[in-house]
């Protein structure tokens, strides 16, 4: 069972179950929603109201997961995907768990996971992908602890594109892991490599981004006033002769979160990435030279500063040398 728990102090003392929820971040319609559930909100083990107070020493708990009928189980994935803008996961029916790398696990508590994706792995279903994907690999991995749970992509990778991917294993988590990612306080780092020498070494790309006509997978640059808004922040790391040209290493931030983003982005200013056949050029890279490399958020419930790191590819490393 997934649930949030929380020992009562002496300063709890005479606080109703509902106004320890409140302090806590939850919100009135995730409280109303459990408080219905046959073991949704609990003082030591025992089901309680929302209006009863506990004793110092006391546990609470909020179990996300408890939902003894069709119906309750309904209800509860279709409130999750109200108030959270990620996609949930389960095990999909009547298809086995096969062929999948194993994970590399960055991070893993009550609350969150978060893994290094290889370049090739598809983050969700999609065209071709349809169980072959993270999401399906991240709750096979805790089926087989013995957990069936729904887990949710807070932010995604592209299909060719390696590094962190951060799970939340309960909707709450996943709210609140969305509302920081929005407020900028959730931050991911991406390295890319890219063709030729930039023109300074630290910038921002503004430039509006929508689907290119005619190409269903595939975005493009836009005339001002058209399109989605995008930003892209960017710090020149290095930069390498090789043969006949340069290519340069950049860190990135992103301010707006748009698909193919970074690619983009850089094709359109002359410095496409290595390895992107779609946006950028031959050039015998063995892969899509973009790696999401640290992410740094604050905890959800502790409240302390979560920075991961993954490891660099051997297929960038080798441009290194």
């Amino acid at each position: 069972m997934s649930g949030w728990s929380y020992v009562l102090t002496e300063g709890d003392a005479g606080k109703s179950a509902g106004q320890l929820l409140k302090e806590a971040g939850f919100t009135k319609k995730q409280i109303s929603r459990q408080k219905f559930l046959p073991s949704g909100i609990c003082l030591d083990g025992e089901k309680c109201r929302v209006t009863d107070s506990g004793k110092p020493g006391q546990l609470l708990e909020v179990n996300f997961r408890e939902a003894h009928s069709p119906e309750q189980a309904s209800a509860g994935e279709e409130a999750a995907r109200e108030i959270v803008a990620a996609e949930p996961f389960e095990k999909e029916k009547n298809k086995e768990f096969t062929d999948f790398p194993d994970l590399e696990i960055l991070y893993e508590d009550e609350y969150l996971l978060a893994v290094n994706k290889p370049s090739g792995l598809a983050c969700h279903k999609g065209r071709g992908h349809y169980t072959d994907h993270l999401g399906n690999q991240v709750v096979r991995y805790f089926l087989q602890k013995g957990r069936n749970i729904t887990v949710r992509q807070i932010g995604r990778l592209d299909l060719d594109t390696s590094g962190i991917v951060l799970f939340a294993l309960d909707p709450v988590t996943a709210q609140r892991l969305w509302k920081q990612r929005q407020e900028g306080q959730l931050v991911k780092t991406y390295y890319a490599l890219v063709h030729g020498r930039m023109e300074q070494e630290s910038g921002q790309i503004t430039l509006p981004l929508g689907k290119k006509p005619g190409c269903k997978n595939q975005m493009c640059v836009l005339p001002k006033g058209e399109g989605l808004s995008a930003e892209t922040l960017y710090s020149l790391l290095w930069e390498k002769k090789l043969s006949e040209e340069y290519i340069s290493c950049v860190s990135c931030h992103l301010k707006t979160g748009r698909t193919h983003q970074i690619r983009v982005h850089f094709s359109a200013t002359a410095h496409p990435l290595l390895g992107d056949k779609v946006y950028g050029k031959e050039d015998g890279a063995k892969r899509l030279m973009l790696h999401a490399g640290e992410l740094c958020f604050i905890h959800p419930y502790t409240r302390q500063i979560v920075k991961l790191q993954a490891r660099i590819p051997w297929q960038c490393i080798s441009y290194l040398k």
